[in-house]
């Protein structure tokens, strides 16, 4: 299958205050800090040299960001090493900002060698104003959004389409997920017309209002190994559900990891 790149924006370095929220944090919820306090674990080097001045990988000699020194953290668990351990050069991030929320700041951490998936962690953080959410859950999104609801039909398939890419299964993959926002989106991984066998059952998202101030929306969207279809339900005052209907396996992008 054939792979697409990473379209979003390089994070700077940044001095000032920044805050996260990561993902598929193992044996960790409810997480929350502010981006002063985060800014207080700022990493100055991950390797110690030993008495010789020797040591087994570069030492960074650079102040990370509060964003990257989350990230470096979040990391650590979970590929269950030492903070110390890692070489903070391995680590790439990159910024996006939510299409719908507003002030809501996604970011994508990726650690490990160029070119060896299998090697490589991912841990996805968010920001809103001051506050720091490890994001695990639907519950941790909502507290950080400020329980915010879409009031019409394109903001709630949206919101949905990011809440498949930072909560659903393909979340921390190397290859961000491809939410389908039209019905001839398999374009955009790679396929000419007349396009894969199951261009006909994959189309652009379906929302329904289901009350006042409810919504349903069912959307596809490309993973690894496969192409699942997630329902997705907002309601006012409650964390959104978010779960897998149908899925086509083997359409989506090549598996990470062999």
């Amino acid at each position: 299958m054939p792979k697409r790149s990473h379209s979003s924006e390089l994070l700077p370095m940044r001095g000032d205050v920044t805050m996260h929220v990561l993902k598929r944090w193992p044996a960790s919820r409810g997480h929350v800090a502010t981006a002063a306090g985060v800014a207080m674990i700022a990493l100055v080097g991950a390797c110690s040299r030993g008495p010789s001045g020797a040591t087994g990988r570069p030492a960074a000699s650079r102040l990370l960001s509060a964003v990257d020194s989350l990230a470096l953290v979040a990391t650590a668990r979970v590929r269950g090493e030492e903070v110390n351990s890692l070489d903070p050069t391995m680590l790439e991030t990159r910024a996006e900002s939510s299409r719908v929320v507003p002030g809501l700041v996604y970011y994508r951490s990726m650690y490990g060698p160029s070119g060896s998936a299998h090697m490589e962690s991912v841990v996805v953080l968010a920001q809103r104003d001051t506050q720091l959410v490890i994001l695990l859950t639907a519950e941790e999104f909502a507290a950080l959004s400020g329980h915010w609801m879409p009031d019409r039909p394109e903001t709630a398939s949206a919101l949905c389409g990011e809440l498949t890419e930072v909560l659903g299964h393909a979340s921390t993959a190397v290859l961000p997920p491809l939410v389908f926002e039209a019905a001839d989106d398999w374009r955009k991984m790679g396929f000419g017309s007349p396009g894969p066998p199951w261009r006909a059952r994959v189309g652009a998202p379906n929302v329904n209002r289901s009350g006042p101030e409810q919504w349903i929306v069912q959307l596809w969207v490309a993973e690894p190994g496969r192409i699942a279809k997630y329902e997705c339900k907002l309601r006012a005052g409650s964390s959104p559900s978010l779960k897998v209907i149908d899925s086509i396996l083997g359409a989506g992008f090549a598996p990470d990891k062999p």
